[in-house]
């Protein structure tokens, strides 16, 4: 019998494989040990707010529309290291090279951000349930909903 717990993580594993998504990435951040999740929380908006601007345009996020995202925070394997998971994908093969563009370029604006890794993804990788490995408990926390478009 499945219990409550492998039931979430198998809900949030369909929900990253709906999202049919072109790129998964992590930040990290050099005082991720330190941090909590609310300062993790407001990193990632700021991040996800200028790549929104420099991918969409500014016109188009002030009418309310993102870029396609799902943002989680892990604590890695000690649970003491905070950093970012990312999946996110353009509605154009243009709009996609330019997320890659801007990522680079963007991460660095973001507080104590150190590392960034991003990679594309084809429909046959199996990393959708990547996110869900933290959840232990139904009150774990792990997806920014702040971030998540």
């Amino acid at each position: 019998m499945k219990t409550e717990v492998e039931k979430l993580k198998r809900a949030y594993t369909k929900w990253n494989s709906e999202g049919d998504f072109a790129f998964f990435g992590t930040i990290k951040f050099l005082d991720g040990w330190r941090i909590n999740n609310y300062i993790v929380r407001k990193r990632a908006c700021y991040f996800f707010n200028m790549l929104d601007r420099k991918v969409l345009g500014q016109k188009t996020v002030r009418q309310g529309i993102r870029l396609r995202r799902m943002v989680y925070i892990e604590k890695g394997k000690s649970r003491e290291n905070r950093h970012i998971h990312f999946y996110t994908k353009g509605i154009t093969a243009k709009q996609n090279k330019e997320i890659i563009k801007q990522v680079h370029k963007l991460f660095g604006k973001v507080t104590n951000a150190y590392d960034l890794q991003i990679v594309g993804l084809s429909k046959h990788e199996r990393i959708a349930g990547y996110c869900s490995k933290e959840i232990d408990t139904l009150e774990t926390e792990v997806l920014i909903l702040d971030c998540t478009h």
